[in-house]
């Protein structure tokens, strides 16, 4: 059996982007007194859009196969509700993570304000270190994984209606 192409960028793009993510998520520190050199996992971001080029791409050339023809319709179901489902829980998630935050922090300090509270609300709302863990785990790379194939799936459905009209 012959590799294509396709297949060898498609798993390089999962690889890299997974590989990505979990150097991402271990970037985040949920300790209150941490040394910030900036977010570095902004310049993975800034790769992440070339990557994902390479990976829908692999993943529309991957569409044609059989396996891939047999499951169309069901994919174009299933997948926007798990890409819904991973956006809700990483929502929940997030409630439980400001909760630890503010525990660590009561640890360490030994008693929190109102105005620490409000510190914690202010570093978990925007592109912060302590956003790390939450904007890349094991749910948000499935999830990204299945927009991808979302997308794909779209442009070759895209693609076939051009074909054939």
């Amino acid at each position: 059996m012959r590799i294509r192409i396709e297949r060898i960028l498609l798993g390089s793009g999962l690889l890299l982007s997974a590989i990505g993510f979990t150097f991402c998520h271990m970037l985040a520190s949920p300790r209150p007194s941490y040394s910030s050199m900036g977010n570095v996992a902004i310049f993975f971001v800034g790769m992440l859009v070339p990557i994902t080029g390479v990976i829908v791409y692999g993943w529309v050339k991957e569409l044609r196969s059989t396996f891939f023809k047999n499951w169309r319709k069901r994919l174009l179901v299933l997948l926007p509700i798990h890409i819904v489902g991973a956006v809700w829980w990483q929502i929940y998630s997030l409630d439980g993570y400001r909760d630890m935050l503010g525990e660590n922090y009561e640890a360490f300090y030994g008693s929190m304000d109102a105005g620490d509270e409000q510190y914690i609300l202010d570093i978990t709302q925007g592109f912060h270190n302590q956003m790390n863990s939450q904007f890349f785990n094991l749910n948000t790379w499935l999830a990204y994984v299945s927009m991808t194939l979302w997308v794909a799936l779209m442009i070759s459905v895209v693609m076939k209606l051009r074909k054939v009209t």
